[in-house]
């Protein structure tokens, strides 16, 4: 399908949710099509991880302490998988966005996105080595951010959700200038930040209302199922120490931490279109329309050689 979309304009902050939803609209179905055909497996994986954790709790057992560190233990392991993966679907969703900019339509579908996504699997891992450096240099300065706002009631969450968006679309941006060999990876941080800093605060509070509208409609869509789970077991089992003891106990909450591990993968995928549009917007305000040719002739003579 063919998008009357344009990705690369100026945008105020009003027009950030508009074109967000806009843009939604049009790609839904083909986003949720081709991403979570590719999420089958891993979702598959993690529901067999959460019923084999389920094998492990009683609430009738007496567990010793070397019990309750394994358990603990493969309940991290569990999480750690599961930020993995949060981290893989967040680069398909980048990788999905760049196609769907540059062919400006939805002629292409899993196999194209994984295929592009494993060919820049080192970019992701470069660039995720040198953000962890840039995260503990920024620590200190946000830490104490974050302690002023915690102390201003309710302006002081919004304050710190703001904040927490800034530093995202900062890290986005920067990936996206390196990622599309705009710059090197050191240098694809000072000119993220040079390129947003003059409208950084209305990209932070555009990026923090789509997300928050969307992680809202996010559990609104998932309040169904999970409550659905909740009245079988509730019905059938009951909530005692019984619960575990049994399958369908069992597989009642590894079908939850599943729910909950496909709103997590969604959230941030779905997260990558507000960003990529805040990219779009800043590279075409920092550089102009004639960004691409400009950068496409940089080091190029006067006969274009």
């Amino acid at each position: 399908m063919e998008l009357n979309f344009e990705f690369k304009k100026e945008r105020k902050l009003g027009e950030f949710v508009q074109d967000f939803v806009d843009l939604l609209k049009m790609v839904i179905r083909h986003f949720c099509v081709t991403l979570f055909r590719l999420a089958v497996v891993p979702l598959a994986i993690m529901l067999l991880l959460f019923y084999y954790l389920t094998t492990k709790v009683s609430f009738s057992g007496d567990f010793s302490a070397t019990d309750e560190f394994g358990i603990w233990g493969l309940f991290f392991g569990i999480l750690g998988v599961l930020m993995i993966l949060v981290l893989v679907f967040f680069g398909i969703a980048i990788e999905y966005f760049i196609l769907l900019r540059n062919h400006n339509n939805t002629k292409f579908g899993s196999a194209e996105v994984w295929s592009s996504f494993k060919a820049h699997i080192g970019t992701y891992l470069r660039f995720f080595g040198a953000a962890i450096i840039a995260t503990a240099i920024i620590s200190i300065p946000l830490f104490i951010a974050f302690a002023i706002a915690s102390f201003i009631p309710i302006i002081g969450s919004f304050a710190a959700g703001i904040l927490t968006s800034c530093v995202s679309v900062w890290f986005f941006c920067a990936f996206m200038l390196y990622r599309e060999g705009y710059y090197t990876l050191a240098d694809s941080f000072t000119s993220a930040f040079d390129m947003l800093r003059k409208k950084i605060f209305d990209y932070g509070v555009s990026s923090y209302i789509v997300s928050a509208i969307f992680q809202i409609l996010l559990m609104m869509m998932s309040l169904v199922p999970v409550l659905v789970l909740g009245l079988i077991a509730y019905n059938t089992i009951g909530f005692d120490e019984r619960f575990f003891d049994t399958f369908y106990g069992k597989l009642i909450a590894s079908l939850g931490g599943t729910i909950f591990a496909m709103i997590m993968i969604a959230s941030y995928m779905f997260s990558v279109l507000i960003s990529g549009l805040i990219y779009e917007s800043a590279k075409e305000l920092r550089f102009g329309e004639n960004i691409y040719e400009t950068i496409a002739n940089i080091g190029k003579g006067v006969d274009g050689h």
